[in-house]
């Protein structure tokens, strides 16, 4: 049966609103479903064998100190958010993927331009939240056990620390990309609302291949906030 011209245009504005409907509603939702993060509020001794023993956390909004720590999880990493006294903040990262890798694998550079983000299927994480980094994580994070870290051209950065496992950085950093060794960007962290310097710890420990961030709303940082962590 022969189709009518009408007919066939028909089919074609149907399949390309199906197509439409499909990318812009039905596929975000669907990635959004599966690869979305998991809030945990009962496991916030996760990470603290990486603190020092004097390290406190500030409870002072909630008596509880469940309210002092965010852990956010899912199957490929985890992001864990410790807020300790004097508004200090220590942002732990882990991905799964880069389990075992060691540290001299690591490529760190500088680069003046970053790829955008921005129509890319991901999460968003700390946005709308002052002062502190909004990490934008792809939803597929196929790092293939190997790490590219970019810091932005004009960062303010100084290695105060460098063994065979962990290597800190301390000064002023506004954006820092993450991606594998095919150039794949899969997270973007924005510290540009930071407002003091910053710590960035790149540690492996127990198997894990940790990020580690500390900063702080109020207490200007200095390089002697390593001593809140336990590094091996």
């Amino acid at each position: 049966m022969k189709l009518s011209n009408k007919k066939i245009i028909r089919l074609i504005v149907s399949g390309i609103i199906a197509l439409v409907i499909y990318f812009i509603i039905i596929r975000p939702i669907t990635l959004s479903i599966k690869y979305h993060y998991r809030v945990v509020k009962n496991d916030y001794r996760h990470y603290f064998w990486l603190l020092n023993d004097s390290v406190q956390l500030d409870s002072s909004t909630m008596p509880d100190t469940l309210f002092a720590v965010t852990g956010q999880v899912r199957k490929t990493d985890q992001y864990f958010n410790y807020n300790l006294r004097g508004q200090i903040h220590i942002n732990i990262f882990e991905y799964k993927d880069l389990d075992n890798l060691k540290l001299n694998e690591v490529k760190f550079n500088y680069k003046r331009d970053f790829p955008s983000f921005k129509n890319i299927y991901g999460t968003v994480l700390n946005e709308g939240v002052e002062k502190c980094p909004v990490i934008t994580v792809k939803d597929k994070l196929p790092f293939h056990h190997s790490l590219k870290v970019d810091f932005n051209k004009n960062a303010h950065l100084k290695v105060i620390r460098n063994t065979d496992s962990y290597k800190v950085y301390f000064g002023k950093l506004t954006k820092m990309l993450l991606s594998n060794n095919e150039n794949d960007p899969l997270v973007l962290f924005d510290l540009h609302t930071v407002p003091n310097n910053i710590l960035i710890a790149f540690y492996t420990a127990r198997s894990k291949f940790l990020i580690i961030i500390i900063t702080s709303d109020r207490t200007p940082m200095n390089a002697n906030y390593i001593h809140l962590l336990k590094l091996e």
